[in-house]
C-alpha cells in the first residue's frame, strides 16, 4: 500500500481497491478511473518521473 501513498505511477488495482473500501467507497466507481489512470502514464524511466494528465481523473 506503500506505493498508493509514495511511490511512482498508479499503484495496482489491489492497492486502489482497499483504499476504495476503506474509504467506504464503491469499486465500481473507482475502477474506471484507475483505468483511465493507468492508461495515460507515461513509462517512467530512472530520470524522469511518472506524471499524470488531468483527463487521468475523468
Amino acid at each position: 500500500m506503500r506505493q498508493a501513498f509514495e511511490g511512482p505511477g498508479v499503484p495496482q488495482w489491489q492497492v486502489v481497491s482497499q483504499l476504495t473500501i476503506a474509504f467506504q467507497s464503491l469499486p465500481e466507481i473507482t475502477r474506471p478511473l484507475w483505468r483511465k489512470a493507468r492508461s495515460t502514464v507515461e513509462p517512467a524511466d530512472s530520470t524522469s518521473t511518472s506524471t499524470f494528465s488531468a483527463g487521468a481523473f475523468g
